[in-house]
């Protein structure tokens, strides 16, 4: 039991996973977001708008251990993602100005804001340099952050998968295939594992920037073959989608992270969806 107190702006899947992780550790959490949620057992959640002045207040008069960003655009749009990133840190890191500070501050970002594309490794000390208007958003926030007085540290997640993101499951069963395109990913699980990993990390080991994913990048074609295997279609039938203008993609690696200790609970994605895939037939049977 290590009684800290955690907040986590931003409240989705990922976010309620770890601060369960937390509660169970004996912490105390605070969640914030603009809609609802299920209540949870252990957690204090503050509804509204991060950026509101009664929010900001409640967060300033609180002293917090660790604060945990894990906010989620509303749209595709470089506006959508302004408002939903880049807005909200600014008035945070404002605001922690007048008082309270947190010893630590997690931002969860992307690989996206890689863009090699032609199947170079990748690691914390590649190149950030994205093209699309969105990934330019998000690492004009990164910086922010990282340039700010605070002990600040970036989470750059691979694509994230999980039981109920079935996505890729579907396009197999829609008969969508895949092409030499490398792809990285994580398991939800091993997101949530990351940040709770990171959160209770002794300050002076943490980094300022951790890339999160796998350790099998693998082809867009290998990965919707073999899930075509496991779901029992025939991948000699899925069509192959045209050559794809994002180039090869690159190969992603988590050196960092599992040099400061962290273990993969989903090393690869066939470990990982396994439970993906028993709950997608679940899904199917029940349709």
């Amino acid at each position: 039991m290590t009684g800290k107190k955690h907040l986590f702006i931003g409240f989705g899947d990922l976010a309620s996973r770890c601060a369960q992780a937390l509660i169970d550790d004996g912490d105390s959490v605070v969640g914030i977001a603009r809609g609802e949620r299920p209540p949870q057992v252990g957690l204090e959640f503050w509804q509204g708008d991060v950026t509101s002045e009664s929010i900001l207040r409640r967060i300033r008069e609180t002293q917090f251990d660790s604060a945990v960003i894990t906010l989620t655009p509303g749209g595709r749009r470089e506006d959508d993602y302004r408002r939903a990133y880049y807005d909200p840190v600014k008035a945070l890191l404002q605001h922690w100005q007048l008082g309270n500070t947190p010893e630590r501050i997690l931002y969860i970002s992307s690989t996206g804001v890689y863009a090699q594309s032609n199947g170079e490794v990748v690691d914390e000390n590649s190149l950030a340099e994205p093209t699309s208007p969105t990934q330019v958003v998000l690492r004009e926030t990164e910086e922010l952050i990282l340039n700010s007085t605070y002990r600040a540290t970036v989470i750059r997640f691979s694509g994230i998968y999980g039981p109920k993101r079935n996505y890729l499951l579907r396009q197999v069963t829609q008969g969508n295939g895949g092409n030499d395109q490398l792809t990285n990913r994580i398991h939800e699980e091993d997101c949530s594992g990351v940040i709770h990993f990171l959160v209770n990390l002794p300050i002076g080991q943490l980094q300022k920037v951790y890339l999160a994913t796998d350790k099998t990048p693998v082809t867009s074609r290998d990965i919707r073959d073999w899930l075509a295997g496991e779901l029992g279609v025939d991948a000699s039938t899925l069509s192959e989608p045209e050559t794809s203008a994002m180039g090869n993609g690159k190969r992603c690696q988590s050196t960092l992270l599992e040099n400061s200790g962290y273990v993969f609970k989903y090393p690869n994605f066939k470990s990982g969806y396994m439970g993906c895939l028993e709950f997608f037939r679940k899904l199917e049977s029940e349709v």
